[in-house]
């Protein structure tokens, strides 16, 4: 696999993570949804940052590699997590 494609999968599989993260901070520790969103946009910019470095990519460029796959991925997970762990029965 290429840097750009390593890059890419990295960041569909951080979003995962930082989904249940997500609904870790809501759920448990009451933060609402904006500050659940806030930390996931901040976590993919600081990670974006690492991942450059990583894969020796310059940094605009891995700031652009993968973006919608992450959104769409994190907010996919965090809401399917969300719902399941506060539907009521």
């Amino acid at each position: 696999m290429e840097a750009a494609e390593k890059l890419y999968w990295s960041k569909v599989f951080l979003a995962v993570v930082v989904a249940m993260l997500s609904t870790l901070l809501q759920s448990m520790l009451q933060f609402s949804g904006v500050t659940a969103f806030t930390f996931g946009l901040l976590l993919y910019l600081i990670f974006s940052d690492l991942l450059s470095r990583t894969f020796k990519i310059e940094k605009q460029k891995a700031l652009k590699i993968g973006v919608g796959a992450y959104f769409f991925t994190w907010l996919t997970v965090w809401i399917i997590i969300f719902t399941v762990l506060n539907v009521s029965p």
